[in-house]
């Protein structure tokens, strides 16, 4: 478990040899502020965080979390969840500080033979905007083999984010459902990704406006072999 205050100098917590969590070990992360979790004690491109075999989930956010950066994680036969912040779906954003989240940042993940990768609660309804995120980054993310995660990357109400060099192949070989590999309500920018051999979009976005335009920007990716559905919707 990790949870530290809220306030303060930033925090960084990053592996001195391999830290390894097996067979249904899950990291808890509970109301952080300015807080880096890393994997990149060895070398940038090490992946010193490894979750495997477990039928459960491997990482599990919640509380307020603001300032958070986790990078340089493996996850390799993790059947539900993998990155979950399922908290999101009880906070209703007012404009207050407290209403929603900022700064979020998923960087340098390499996933195997998984469910949903990372999903990020929250919701628009007729009259609010649920789990609000402002400011997202996920990039450099791998994820395949996985049969059935559906979505890869959910995430249900976002002002700014921003995916891009990704790489996803062969995921959903047995869906026949409409998904999104990458599936994101909100306003931002999709580029440098790749997907290949999968079924459903390579990104489901649904824009909106917020306190700003309903934007959606999706340029030089590349994304062939679909079973099903167009590359963008």
């Amino acid at each position: 478990n990790v949870s530290v205050p809220s306030t303060g100098q930033r925090v960084t917590f990053i592996n001195d040899g391999l830290v390894a969590f097996t067979g249904g070990k899950i990291l808890t992360l509970s109301n952080l502020n300015n807080v880096t979790v890393s994997g990149a004690g060895e070398s940038a491109t090490d992946r010193g965080f490894a979750f495997t075999n477990s039928t459960y989930r491997a990482i599990m956010m919640s509380g307020a979390i603001n300032n958070f950066t986790l990078q340089n994680m493996l996850f390799k036969n993790v059947g539900d969840y993998v990155i979950s912040y399922v908290d999101l779906n009880s906070k209703v954003y007012t404009g207050e500080p407290g209403s929603f989240v900022s700064n979020l940042a998923f960087l340098n993940i390499d996933a195997d033979n998984v469910g949903p990768l990372i999903y990020l609660g929250g919701d628009v309804s007729s009259n609010s905007f649920i789990g609000l995120i402002k400011k997202l980054e996920i990039a450099n993310l791998t994820c395949i083999n996985s049969p059935n995660p559906g979505s890869v990357v959910s995430v249900g109400d976002v002002e700014d984010f921003d995916i891009h060099d990704n790489y996803v192949n062969n995921v959903n070989s047995q869906n026949t459902n409409h998904n999104g590999i990458f599936f994101v309500r909100g306003n931002g920018k999709f580029y440098n990704n790749k997907v290949t051999n999968h079924q459903g979009n390579a990104i489901r976005s649904w824009p909106y406006s917020i306190t700003k335009k309903g934007k959606v920007e999706i340029h030089h990716n590349i994304v062939y072999n679909s079973s099903q559905y167009g590359a963008f919707e």
